[in-house]
């Protein structure tokens, strides 16, 4: 792979990256993840400098995954660097067992959603990863052998979290050019023998890619890029389809403007890009339903007949459809990290027990307080007051999430793992 050179042309690269995600603070904090190799220090070292150029700055977060001996005298080496440059450091730590399969995807979740969780005890809204031209071809390379897909356009260079927006400024380097990076900078880094096992899937894939000629490696750096606009176009339409037709609450229930729907002209793949996006807001999934149940779903809706999917009930009323969360008695919601039902944040320090009303009498007096404190949205249907959360009180219930948007007043409110667009960041 060619290598572009020179520190400042590395810089300029990493600032186009940082000016195309925008979006910044006037002083703007952002938090990286460092694991101690050449990737992410040469990331940590870029960042801080253009923190520290506008007033602001970095936190380093390394998460010591304990699955090697030498790792805490690495992590603890890797924070004796930082101190002497004055980046603040975090280490987190692993504990307890380990899976004994699926290792690399359980690192990877529990590793996320620590540093997730930094981001959101320090007020951070920008998590930048190192994740670089190689990892993208890896990545879209292992998504490849699982069938067709998605994946094919491979990492997002912006990927917006329930708390944080995670940011890959780095996907347009190569790893030669970050090791150039530290070392013209004096920075030294830490190897993870890990990282050469035959057990892990990636490092196999790593040494296939790196056995093929260059025009091979040029031509999937051709269709990945093809791939990111077609993703980029269809998240583009969904945002437009989501901004026209659709409204989300901050009570955790949605309304479409069917009719609009209706005389839009079809196209399917945008379709289901809105009733997915729409279906994963409101139900708290993880990903999208499949494409065969969401075209089914979709000709269903634009008959004027409801449906049940993703965790969703779709209903017609209001003039359109109601897209509301599905209650299963059998299973009610629980409270756990913070969150009731997944989707709810609750304070700290508010101490009431959340539940979905129980009877018709509650359910009218959620329309009740909905008419009394009106958020400047249509009154709900009773079918929609049913999944609308509420806590008791003395003269009955009461509906946290309508006490007021300012989360200083209201201890209760809407927070769910996607926004209905990628340019959607949910912020605690």
């Amino acid at each position: 792979m060619p290598v572009g050179g020179s520190i400042a042309d590395i810089r300029a690269r990493f600032d186009a990256a940082m000016a195309g995600f925008g979006g910044f603070e006037s002083r703007p904090l952002l938090a990286v993840g460092v694991s101690g190799g050449a990737d992410s220090l040469a990331l940590l070292r870029l960042a801080d400098a253009w923190c520290r150029a506008r007033g602001g700055s970095a936190l380093a977060v390394t998460f010591d995954h304990r699955l090697r001996p030498e790792s805490a005298a690495e992590a603890a080496r890797l924070g004796g660097w930082l101190a002497d440059l004055d980046i603040p450091h975090r280490i987190l730590v692993w504990e307890g067992e380990k899976p004994e399969t699926g290792i690399e995807a359980a690192a990877r979740h529990v590793r996320h959603a620590a540093l997730e969780a930094v981001c959101r005890a320090e007020g951070v809204l920008h998590l930048l990863l190192a994740h670089h031209a190689g990892d993208q071809r890896e990545t879209v390379t292992m998504r490849a052998a699982r069938g067709p897909g998605p994946g094919e356009a491979g990492m997002a260079a912006l990927d917006a979290r329930r708390d944080v927006r995670v940011l890959r400024p780095l996907l347009g380097c190569e790893k030669a050019e970050l090791q150039e990076l530290c070392r013209a900078l004096g920075q030294p880094w830490i190897e993870d023998p890990s990282n050469a096992s035959g057990i892990f899937e990636r490092n196999r894939v790593r040494k296939r890619l790196a056995a093929l000629p260059q025009e091979k490696l040029s031509a999937l750096d051709a269709a990945i890029a093809a791939a990111q606009a077609r993703r980029a176009a269809a998240e583009a339409a969904t945002a437009a389809r989501v901004q026209a037709w659709a409204r989300v609450s901050s009570l955790g229930f949605a309304w479409v403007d069917v009719a609009a729907w209706r005389a839009a002209p079809r196209d399917a793949a945008a379709d289901r890009g809105f009733l997915a996006a729409l279906l994963r807001c409101i139900g708290g999934g993880g990903y999208a339903p499949p494409r065969l149940a969401l075209d089914r779903a979709c000709e269903t809706l634009l008959a004027g007949q409801g449906a049940t999917l993703a965790g969703c009930v779709l209903r017609p009323g209001g003039g359109g459809l109601w897209i509301l969360r599905e209650c299963r008695s059998a299973v009610p919601p629980r409270r756990a990290e913070g969150l009731w039902d997944g989707r709810f944040s609750v304070a700290a320090e508010w101490d009431g027990r959340l539940r979905y009303p129980r009877d018709a009498a509650e359910r009218e007096a959620v329309l009740a307080a909905f008419s009394a404190l009106g958020p400047g949205e249509a009154p709900p249907s009773c079918a929609v007051a049913a999944r609308i959360p509420v806590a008791d009180a003395v003269d009955g219930v009461c509906v946290p999430g309508l006490l007021g948007y300012d989360p200083g007043v209201s201890p209760v409110r809407f927070r769910p793992p996607h926004g209905v667009s990628a340019c959607t960041v949910w912020l605690a």
